[in-house]
């Protein structure tokens, strides 16, 4: 699974390009051991530390590869 990129909103894309989890997170980090952590709401800070832009949310939570909510 690739991130992706639509319309401002993040998802994840298969290794053929076909979108799998639909672009509406404002932030999506990259799957690890069958699980990614995604935020509906998130923002980035325009002060940036070494070479890594900040990004805020009170609001994360995982999914799994098939977009579905865990714990």
């Amino acid at each position: 699974m690739v991130r992706a990129i639509r319309n401002g909103k993040m998802g994840y894309a298969n290794a053929y390009g076909q979108m799998v989890i639909p672009c509406v997170y404002d932030f999506a980090l990259w799957f690890e051991q069958g699980k990614a952590k995604v935020a509906f709401k998130a923002s980035r800070k325009k002060e940036k530390m070494d070479e890594y832009t900040i990004i805020e949310s009170d609001e994360w939570f995982y999914i799994d590869k098939s977009g579905n909510k865990i714990q």
